[in-house]
């Protein structure tokens, strides 16, 4: 999320001058989703659902600048594809009730560790430990696919 906000200051600062009121706006939007996400007291409520006023507050100054030239109108189309982009990442996320990126990454690390426990309980002498391990493993299996 922090690279597409980079990307698209930087679209915009590419643009011009003219485009001071949206950068003003998505830094103000920037800190509101920092403040939501990290409030000040580390016993405030975190927000996780997205603010539709910030995000249209830095969508509407870039839909209304009039581009001068073919680079401008490729830069507007870019920040506006941009900023759509950004809005619905952060929507997302907050309706999966966190980032799907960790999510990912540990259901992966889980499914590396059964692998690893089954790939060593294999070479394990036999005993009635290594046995009643590999028994109750597999009745962890299905809930790592759900």
């Amino acid at each position: 999320m922090a690279a597409k906000v980079a990307l698209l200051d930087r679209v915009l600062a590419l643009y011009g001058p003219e485009t001071a009121e949206a950068r003003r706006a998505l830094r103000d939007a920037t800190a509101d989703g920092v403040r939501r996400t990290w409030p000040a007291e580390r016993s405030g409520p975190v927000r996780l659902d997205p603010n539709p006023q910030m995000g249209d507050a830095v969508y509407a100054p870039i839909s209304h600048l009039a581009p001068r030239d073919d680079a401008q109108r490729a830069l507007k189309t870019e920040a506006a594809n941009s900023s759509g982009a950004t809005r619905r990442d952060s929507s997302a996320a907050a309706s999966a009730g966190g980032s799907f990126g960790f999510k990912a990454v540990t259901d992966r690390a889980e499914i590396w560790l059964v692998v690893i426990f089954l790939g060593f309980s294999l070479l394990a002498p036999a005993n009635a430990t290594s046995t009643l391990a590999l028994m109750l493993a597999p009745s962890r299996l299905p809930a790592l696919f759900t």
